[in-house]
């Protein structure tokens, strides 16, 4: 797998903030916003993207295998987004987008979160996945959604739609 140096910096900030957030919840509870309606914490993804050096991707990128990672998303007109699959739901947003990965080195529960509202899909063989869990917080400060599946050692599709702004930040991590 190759990991440039932006990817890298984005990884170490998400490691480094799921180390630093674990086990102080008083901490996290006043560092993140209004989140107590979240399932889980979203401490490291909160941290990764406030990074200044997050890594930039434009929709229909293609990355090495599905890993750790954060980013922000370059998202398209809806209607000039070649969907895998027809979305599940249609959200108000205008703009969509897509990442394609290779298979995992590691298949297993993986978490997808977004900062904005948006429907999140990943794909493989052609067809969604469906997800295990979900949680969500309005006013939790820049994480807004995260949807967590079961993912096996196929190539895999991440597939945005109903975003409202032309950009999102992108968190994906295993679940442990």
């Amino acid at each position: 797998m190759r990991i440039n140096g932006k990817t890298r910096s984005a990884l170490v900030g998400l490691g480094l903030a799921m180390l630093s957030f674990a086990g102080s919840s008083g901490v996290l509870a006043e560092e993140a916003g209004d989140c107590e309606g979240m399932k889980w914490s979203l401490a490291a993804e909160q941290a990764a993207f406030q990074a200044e050096d997050l890594p930039k991707l434009a929709s229909g990128a293609e990355e090495g295998a599905l890993h750790e990672t954060a980013f922000q998303l370059g998202l398209e007109r809806k209607d000039k987004v070649e969907l895998a699959v027809k979305p599940e739901t249609y959200l108000v947003g205008d703009y969509a987008g897509t990442v394609r990965f290779a298979a995992p080195e590691s298949p297993g529960l993986y978490q997808v979160t977004i900062s904005s509202g948006g429907w999140i899909e990943l794909v493989q063989d052609g067809k969604a996945i469906e997800s295990s869990d979900h949680s969500g917080a309005p006013h939790c400060r820049g994480v807004k959604k995260s949807v967590r599946f079961e993912v096996e050692a196929k190539p895999v599709l991440l597939q945005l739609t109903g975003v409202v702004a032309p950009r999102i930040n992108v968190a994906i991590r295993k679940v442990e």
